[in-house]
């Protein structure tokens, strides 16, 4: 082809191919400039079904004027083979940039010229579905230009084979396109979200070892947040990425323009931002003037912290650490009884009473499975088992399988050695006819405990029978962990329902109280005190390790507040690294001591032996806005929605401290995103209803409060 004479275009050299065809550099040498032609691939042009796909690309972008789109000059054909002459940009593919690695204001200037050359097509009724780094050009002035609507849908036109397929190139399809289904204009915009994510990190979100591997990332998983790649990359601008790459459509952006808004948000922000000792002297300057410059302010020139936690202190010794990971239950696998998560939440209880080793709590290991993207899982392979033990900090870790059921239970397990995978030691308990789950956990608890390289007078401790420290009734069990795991995630009419069903079948259960007793249970003191005063009666039902919360917890009601704080501290004494012992002493400082330094200092204890604890960072978001910290609170807010980006609460926080820096319609924005995840999140519907009445929109408040009374 090269020096061939193609009507007025004269062809100078290749400049590539593609799925549909070849590229070459052309001269116009009836208007001399040169041009790019565009041929269909000689196996496709005698293809009808891909000749009308190839017209319909010349059609859809011919029809399209928009700087960042590339301009269509004409469409014909030459010895059968149809082409397409377009401009020819100077410049380079996205692929080659990204290679040689974008600062997050360039990628965000990219991303937002590219949405809106989208917006002009989504306007004009076109889908791309390819976007792709091979299919944006970066020019000599960098400017952006969208290659290729070879895969464009227009509006109004029927299927055709070719177009039911999964289209697109692979790594950048949205979950939709992955499964063959219909696309809009938010697919483009996942594709967009998914090249972003490629150009703060260097790698796709969703890259994987084989296509359907590929494909099924796209579809069920979800991507690592990309500030865990690159640390530089702000909260704000992270937001903005996994809002793109959400899987419901729904919750996506709606709009190439909504989307290229954001980022210029973000671009303005890094351009115009003070040091924070600037900000905050502003912040108190224009805190009684204006909501309206506080809210730019806040959100605008404050936008790319990211801070990175350096915690104090090194992390926890993994000397005599045990990981205890969810028992699979080979007899039911779907374990509608939660078998499994009992016979492992007892198991960690009873081994947590040892004075020689230190046993990774159950909801850390909670915490670690979700943030592996394992949570609800009743399977946990060994590579993933490995990987969560590791982030543990753990030396061993202990893999359980549930054989048989009632009448008589059969568990088996492994201990293996974190860091070389050697199997330390097998276990096999065989229930005797009459024998529960409980009676099992303690005979699996004394074999595990024997085969640990643990001191000697590990084996000659005394075991009291993990029921006399819990209950004796599964069903009062299965709603406890209901009910606590109801409370991580502040879901607390829910969590009390639960909580209050496991007291209904053993109402001795101490540990069901305490948790009423804590938050829970309601707001009412006394309501807080009667249930304080059931599990001190049934004290003699919990563990060692429980007994300290209930006598602190106790005191505190009885405002005995010295008294509190020393059970924590001995329970501190005796367990180093108990997080939920700081917690309580984090909270006592800001309730009854006026510390809110000290607090903090507790709760980056916390975060020290927990970096995933994500009620901490809610915490620490006010602590931190209590006390004029801007860097650090939006660094603990953001730090917790990351952990928790389908939980409500992370949003609700969000809009708190976006409402007390007196920014109200990004607080509605942020309660209306809690309300999205749970719509009976009635914090974020009550406060919603409030800001609305600050707003004066009376209709919007009077919805909100008709959803209350509901």
């Amino acid at each position: 082809m090269i020096g061939k004479a193609i009507g007025r275009y004269r062809i100078l050299e290749k400049l590539g191919e593609g799925g549909m065809g070849e590229v070459f550099l052309a001269e116009d040498t009836e208007l001399h400039r040169n041009v790019a032609l565009k041929f269909m691939s000689e196996e496709f042009s005698s293809d009808p079904d891909f000749i009308a796909r190839f017209k319909r690309e010349a059609r859809a972008a011919a029809g399209l004027n928009h700087p960042n789109i590339v301009t269509v000059h004409e469409v014909s054909e030459f010895e059968g083979r149809p082409f397409i002459a377009m401009s020819y940009i100077d410049g380079e593919l996205l692929g080659d940039v990204i290679a040689r690695g974008l600062d997050a204001r360039r990628a965000a200037e990219i991303a937002a010229q590219i949405c809106d050359g989208l917006q002009s097509a989504h306007a004009a009724g076109i889908i791309h579905r390819d976007i792709k780094p091979d299919n944006i050009c970066i020019d000599k002035e960098g400017r952006v230009k969208i290659l290729d609507f070879g895969l464009a849908k227009l509006k109004g036109v029927s299927k055709h084979s070719g177009d039911q397929s999964t289209l697109g190139t692979i790594f950048y399809m949205s979950p939709e396109q992955a499964q063959g289904g219909e696309v809009d204009q938010r697919s483009d915009l996942f594709s967009v979200g998914a090249v972003l994510y490629e150009m703060l990190t260097g790698r796709s979100p969703f890259k994987r070892e084989h296509a359907s591997a590929i494909l099924y990332s796209i579809i069920n998983e979800e991507p690592i947040p990309p500030s865990q790649r690159n640390p530089q990359i702000s909260a704000e601008l992270e937001e903005i990425v996994l809002r793109a790459l959400t899987k419901d459509r729904k919750q996506r952006y709606q709009s190439a323009s909504e989307f290229a808004d954001d980022l210029r948000d973000v671009v303005t922000a890094h351009a115009a931002r003070f040091s924070p000792r600037e900000n905050k002297n502003l912040l108190k300057i224009l805190l009684p003037t204006s909501v309206v410059f506080l809210g730019i302010l806040l959100f605008v020139t404050l936008k790319p912290f990211n801070v990175e936690f350096k915690p104090d202190r090194p992390a926890v010794a993994a000397d005599n650490t045990l990981a205890v990971m969810y028992f699979e239950n080979l007899v039911d696998p779907d374990d509608p009884k939660r078998l499994g998560e009992i016979v492992t939440n007892l198991l960690i209880t009873d081994l947590s009473e040892s004075e020689y080793m230190d046993v990774v709590s159950s909801q850390r290991l909670y915490d670690l499975l979700k943030h592996e993207g394992m949570e609800g899982e009743k399977v946990i392979d060994r590579s993933s088992a490995t990987e969560v033990a590791t982030n543990a900090n753990a030396k061993w870790m202990l893999l359980g399988s549930i054989l048989q059921e009632e009448p008589n239970y059969i568990l088996t397990s492994q201990i293996v050695d974190v860091k070389s995978g050697k199997v330390v030691g097998s276990q096999r308990v065989v229930g005797e006819p009459g024998d529960g789950i409980f009676v099992l956990v303690d005979k699996l608890t004394s074999e595990v405990k024997s085969d640990l390289e643990l001191p000697a007078a590990a084996r000659r401790e005394h075991q009291t029978p993990i029921a006399e420290m819990t209950t004796h009734s599964t069903e009062a069990y299965f709603y406890y962990l209901e009910g606590l795991d109801m409370v991580n995630k502040y879901y607390f009419q829910e969590a009390k329902v639960a909580l209050e069903k496991a007291l209904e079948h053993d109402s001795t259960m101490a540990m069901a109280h305490l948790a009423l007793a804590s938050r829970a249970g309601g707001s009412s003191k006394k309501g807080r005190q009667d249930h304080i005063a059931k599990a001190m009666q049934y004290s003699d039902r919990a563990s060692g390790k429980d007994l300290f919360y209930i006598r602190s917890m106790n005191a505190q009601l009885n405002d005995d507040i010295d008294g509190a704080r020393k059970e924590l501290e001995g329970l501190i004494a005796k367990y180093p690294n108990e997080k939920g012992a700081y917690k309580r002493l984090a909270d006592i400082c800001r309730m009854y001591d006026a510390s809110p330094e000290k607090a903090i200092e507790y709760y980056r204890k916390v975060i020290e032996i927990d970096p995933r604890d994500k009620p901490s960072y809610n915490v620490l978001a006010y602590l931190y806005q209590d006390q004029d910290d801007i860097d650090n609170y939006i660094w603990a807010i953001y730090q917790y929605m990351s952990l928790a980006p389908d939980e409500a609460n992370p949003y609700d926080t969000r809009g708190d401290l976006y409402a007390f820096s007196g920014n109200l319609g990004k607080a509605i924005d942020s309660y209306a995103k809690a309300l999205d995840r749970k719509p009976d999140f009635y914090a974020s519907r009550i406060k919603s209803g409030d800001m609305y009445l600050f707003e004066r929109e009376y209709e919007d408040s009077k919805y909100h409060f008709s959803k209350l009374l509901a």
